[in-house]
């Protein structure tokens, strides 16, 4: 049985500063004619140098949304409403993103100086009426005092970096004209040619083959090694977790309902959710049908009182699961943090 939970709410701090620290994040949606919607709730982790956190979830349980609040580029109607998200820099010292005003000057320096973004898809990350490497060579001197000729030469070298066969032929190319492996080869390029100190790839590898993917993933990690940057992965496949990952935090409807160390997670998953993500899964000795987690996520406009996956969740008890009041993210193991009722109880209790 599992032990007795700590009574903290937030996950424990290394003994090392983290790079980035976010707690208590909460955004609502404002629709007209309604009553704002809770978006995020609560929202807490940390993520320390060097570390790769996988946010992993169904589509709509909050992963990009919470990538796109420490960016503060979260799309109308979406807006924070509590929450801090400290930011401890090396190029710009320690900084409260939350509390900075919408047109501060230092986001533009936070935005692909310090975090930089990798998006899902390369065509809309990128524009289309400029060549590949006029937008990296921006970046470069968006970010730096370096000259034309500087910023080309490191765009054209971070442009060899990633894979690119001919960097001198793509510098010069507009987005369509690359397939799509190397589109999203040059938005790596982009992110990371000014050396961030943090990297939120969103679904890197979605649009793309296998086989690409697996070249996309093994770049992404080799840089990352290279620069010394932090990494937060967001994903819905568990393979790219155990493959990429140190920490995992599952997400579902706004909430993180389990954080830890990825191997103690996969291994021993506490969560019923994420207990369903992992049996969904295919195997390859295994026949028959998939395991899938019954119902779907509830919408914005109906939130179940008590637990959000309590409608779906096979152990729910009446009358407490979904009562009032959500599950407390607490810490069953060192490390290992879940928010559920049921936590401890045997199967069938």
């Amino acid at each position: 049985m599992i032990g007795a939970p700590s009574q903290s709410s937030a996950p424990a701090v290394r003994s090392s500063a983290p790079l980035l620290e976010v707690s208590g994040l909460s955004t609502e949606l404002r629709l007209e004619q309604h009553a704002p919607l809770a978006g995020l709730r609560d929202v807490t982790f940390t993520l320390h140098p060097g570390r790769t956190l996988a946010l992993v979830g169904e589509t709509g349980s909050g992963k990009s949304m919470t990538a796109y609040s420490l960016l503060r580029l979260l799309p109308a109607p979406a807006r924070p409403v509590s929450g801090r998200i400290l930011l401890r820099s090396r190029k710009l010292g320690d900084l409260d993103i939350a509390a900075l005003p919408e047109n501060a000057d230092v986001l533009y320096r936070i935005r692909g100086g310090v975090i930089s973004f990798i998006s899902q898809e390369p065509l809309t990350a990128l524009s289309p009426v400029h060549t590949v490497g006029n937008q990296i060579s921006e970046m470069v001197r968006l970010h730096t005092r370096a000259s034309r000729a500087d910023a080309r030469q490191s765009s054209l070298e971070m442009l060899a970096r990633v894979g690119l066969p001919n960097p001198q032929r793509a510098y010069s190319q507009y987005p369509h004209q690359l397939s799509g492996g190397m589109r999203q080869r040059a938005v790596i390029a982009m992110a990371l040619v000014c050396r961030p100190e943090l990297v939120i790839a969103d679904e890197p590898t979605t649009a793309l083959d296998v086989t690409t993917q697996a070249q996309v993933l093994a770049l992404l990690k080799e840089l990352q090694l290279e620069i010394g940057c932090s990494v937060m992965l967001i994903t819905h496949d568990m393979g790219v977790v155990a493959q990429m990952a140190d920490e995992v935090a599952v997400m579902y409807y706004g909430r993180i309902v389990e954080h830890g160390d990825v191997r103690q997670v996969l291994k021993s998953p506490l969560h019923p959710y994420t207990r369903g993500l992992l049996q969904s899964l295919p195997a390859m000795n295994t026949g028959g049908r998939l395991v899938a987690i019954p119902g779907s996520a509830p919408t914005l406009l109906c939130p179940p009182p008590g637990c959000p996956f309590s409608p779906r969740c096979s152990r729910a008890e009446p009358g407490r699961c979904d009562a009032d009041g959500s599950p407390v993210l607490r810490e069953y193991a060192p490390g290992h943090w879940a928010a559920c009722h049921r936590i401890g109880e045997e199967e069938g209790e």
